[in-house]
């Protein structure tokens, strides 16, 4: 009886409504948190290492996440923690696909004169400090959308309705950035599928928080270019001049362009096709008739 009632708890709590509003409070409560830890840190530095310190502020994601899962949603522990999928083979391997798919982008974009960047500073302490900043952003918000909601909406949902949703919340959260448009949310939330598909089939949360640091910190501190419509303060390259096209947009960088919808829409196809046997086995993956 009390494994039934144990049940239908479980079964509320992981309602997509109820998952959603959870959501939104993690938001709240991290965002709130993280100006807390790091605003008295963000005293007295220039604009470059203020930059980083507002990375570096979603540290209270890593904390508000994995409490409530701990204190509520215990099955859903495991995914953070490394063993399964989460090993450092497979977050180096995430890193390798967001250095790719961001160089890919840029380059494209330098070869077709859209963008020109130009050599600004080398900084060793800012860039080592830098990625580490990053891969608290980018994991922080990979632990709420691919870490707690994924694997919450999948349990009761299915793992369709679980990617769909936690993708859609995922670009959702950037509407509010400088120069956004219907691609660049097309584009988010493509990427939100292809994160999505990395825990689905390689049973690991790290892929993607590789996957993400690697795109972010290539654009934002090594290129230059616009994060999510954001530009770095300091970075190893500077954009020096920019016009939109079908490698680029002007107003939200590499992310608002078609390009690389289409090279994300091609990486997700290539996810798929590479594990197509488990695809095919699994019943709330496979398409309906």
């Amino acid at each position: 009886m009390e494994n039934l009632e144990q049940g239908k708890k479980k079964q509320t709590r992981h309602f997509f409504v109820i998952v959603f509003l959870i959501a939104v409070a993690m938001l709240i409560v991290s965002s709130l948190l993280g100006e807390i830890i790091m605003s008295p840190l963000a005293r007295n530095l220039d604009d470059g290492w203020v930059f980083l310190t507002e990375y570096a502020s979603f540290i209270s994601f890593w904390i508000v996440v994995p409490a409530y899962c701990f204190f509520w949603d215990k099955e859903l522990l495991p995914v953070f923690r490394p063993g399964r999928g989460n090993t450092l083979k497979n977050l180096l391997i995430g890193l390798g696909i967001g250095l790719g798919m961001n160089l890919t982008c840029a380059l494209a974009a330098i070869a077709h004169g859209d963008i020109v960047i130009y050599y600004s500073q080398f900084d060793a302490l800012y860039l080592i400090v830098g990625i580490l900043a990053v891969m608290i952003q980018s994991g922080g918000e990979e632990l709420v959308t691919r870490g707690y909601m994924l694997g919450a909406t999948r349990e009761r949902h299915g793992t369709v309705f679980a990617i769909a949703f936690n993708s859609l919340f995922f670009a959702a959260a950037h509407l509010m950035n400088p120069g956004v448009t219907a691609l660049s949310i097309a584009n988010i939330i493509l990427v939100g599928v292809l994160c999505s598909l990395l825990v689905v089939f390689y049973d690991s949360l790290w892929m993607p928080i590789g996957l993400h640091t690697a795109w972010n910190y290539c654009q934002s501190l090594l290129l230059g270019l616009p994060n999510s419509g954001i530009v770095s303060a300091k970075a190893l390259c500077k954009l020096d001049a920019a016009t939109d096209s079908f490698f680029y947009s002007a107003a939200f960088g590499l992310e608002g362009s078609a390009f690389a919808a289409i090279l994300e829409s091609a990486c997700i196809a290539l996810v798929l096709y590479l594990n197509r046997d488990k695809l095919k086995k699994s019943e709330d993956l496979q398409p309906s008739s």
